[in-house]
């Protein structure tokens, strides 16, 4: 079948359907063996010895977060795995969930972090919300709960092992490719009694992965916020106190690093800081160039990958014509020219004082 960036929305939406019902199929191991090309003995084993890199990345607040990715054939199965999740998931997801979420080309109802922003804008009001270690949160007892439920009601011996292969520890882990959808999945129940509050009292309210948002343009006060915490641990959430925030009329808002006010924006300590990275792109690809000319280490790679992330992100919000991503992706070429001129140079062709 061609690739789905290539075909229509309703023939994406076909694709998306025969995905759902391909999965919803299969009955047991050796069926979801036959699915995802692997083969069933290896899906046995795999839960004997699962592999995973666990690491630390720190956060803004300068604690750390644990990574636990998963790797070899444990993170080829869980990435197969996830395209049947999340095909599932588009026909079922919440009119509040923004983050990981499958959007098809020229879909009615795309989902995407700028779109979450711009729901909150020209609200006087707002409160954003944090769910505290959200997917360590969703447990394998939840997980189990998804696969019993609608969708799936799978079948219990197929079940042992889609809650073994896709949960680490216990609990959903931060790292895995199956962990974002099942943490869709888990919020399901939250989304649509929090839209039910929303509802009754004039209120917008979104979720982009474990941040909760909620803006109105009269106040919000305490009263709000005290049933909003009670429907979320009502669904066996915890929230993270130290990261709510109250936003008045006068405050710029600004919602997963967006300011939404009057339209959504970048804070521009996010470009200062993306200028920066590319100067320190550009002088890392000098020394580069200099030493090791005919490889790439992985954290140059990475790098790079960074900083052309955020300038998508920038093309996200602003569109890929605007000033401000011309302006970056000028920056951005000049550190790769600078870089290919040192390659063509041999090091006897400088003047060197002795």
């Amino acid at each position: 079948m061609k690739g789905e960036a290539t075909m229509t929305y309703s023939s994406q939406l076909r694709y998306q359907k025969q995905k759902v019902s391909q999965w919803l199929s299969c009955k047991n191991l050796p069926e979801v063996a036959v699915l995802l090309e692997l083969p069933y003995n290896h899906l046995q084993l795999l839960l004997l010895q699962p592999s995973y890199h666990i690491f630390e990345i720190p956060k803004a607040d300068k604690t750390f977060r644990t990574i636990e990715a998963p790797l070899g054939q444990v993170k080829t199965v869980l990435q197969k795995l996830n395209t049947y999740l999340q095909a599932c998931y588009y026909f079922c997801k919440t009119p509040a969930a923004y983050g990981y979420v499958s959007c098809l080309q020229n879909d009615p109802d795309p989902r995407n972090i700028v779109l979450n922003a711009s729901r909150h804008l020209n609200k006087k009001y707002l409160l954003n919300i944090d769910l505290d270690n959200f997917f360590h949160q969703v447990t394998t007892a939840k997980v189990a709960d998804i696969f019993y439920a609608k969708p799936f009601k799978i079948h219990k011996y197929l079940m042992d092992w889609l809650c073994g292969i896709t949960t680490y520890n216990g609990r959903l882990p931060m790292g895995s490719p199956t962990s974002p959808v099942l943490s869709n999945f888990a919020t399901i129940a939250l989304d649509n009694e929090l839209q039910a509050f929303a509802v009754r009292n004039n209120i917008t309210y979104t979720r982009y992965v474990d941040d909760l948002s909620f803006s109105c343009s009269t106040e919000l006060n305490q009263k709000h916020f005290q049933e909003i915490q009670d429907i979320i641990q009502s669904h066996q959430f915890l929230l993270n106190y130290d990261k709510v925030k109250w936003f008045k009329p006068e405050d710029d808002k600004i919602i997963t690093g967006l300011i939404v006010n009057k339209k959504v924006e970048i804070p521009h300590s996010f470009l200062e800081n993306l200028e920066a990275d590319i100067l320190r792109l550009k002088h890392s690809l000098e020394v580069h160039q200099a030493f090791q000319p005919n490889s790439k280490t992985n954290w140059l790679e990475e790098f790079e990958l960074q900083v052309t992330g955020k300038i998508n992100f920038i093309s996200m919000v602003y569109g890929t014509k605007s000033q401000t991503v011309q302006y970056f992706n000028n920056k951005l070429n000049d550190a790769y020219k600078t870089a290919d001129y040192l390659q063509s140079r041999n090091w006897l062709d400088f003047n060197y004082q002795w």
